[in-house]
């Protein structure tokens, strides 16, 4: 089965003149990292980028920006908008229309998580026709 970009196998039995209608499961969300300070891609979150832009085939992708609790408050906000800012950029180089990426809100802290799992930008599905490009 291909779909949304994305192909799938599943087996299946179908009676003769049936139709089959099978919805994919969206993708689920990805991760990409950053080191401490950091809102450029290195060599690791560049392939990252490039598999997921290989993946999103027809999903709108929203990109959300995170940080660790190092620094000021101002300072992790404009980070974490950095960091999402980088994805959207490299997805669009690498393809993904710009109508299919979004900009979403800063990721909150999660206490639970260690720092390097706060340094992120995190690209969720979402439902519905593609954004505007801005």
């Amino acid at each position: 089965m291909t779909g949304g970009g994305r192909r799938q196998t599943l087996e299946v039995e179908v009676a003769p003149e049936t139709a089959l209608w099978v919805v994919p499961d969206p993708p689920g969300p990805a991760e990409v990292r950053f080191p401490s300070g950091m809102a450029t891609l290195d060599a690791e979150a560049r392939a990252a980028v490039q598999a997921l832009a290989a993946a999103a085939g027809e999903w709108t992708l929203e990109v959300r920006g995170g940080f660790s609790i190092e620094g000021t408050p101002d300072r992790n906000e404009a980070l974490a908008s950095a960091r999402a800012v980088a994805v959207r950029e490299a997805l669009l180089a690498d393809g993904v229309d710009a109508s299919r990426v979004r900009i979403g809100p800063n990721l909150p802290i999660d206490p639970a998580l260690p720092p390097e799992r706060q340094r992120v930008a995190t690209l969720v599905p979402v439902e519905g026709a593609p954004m505007e490009a801005p």
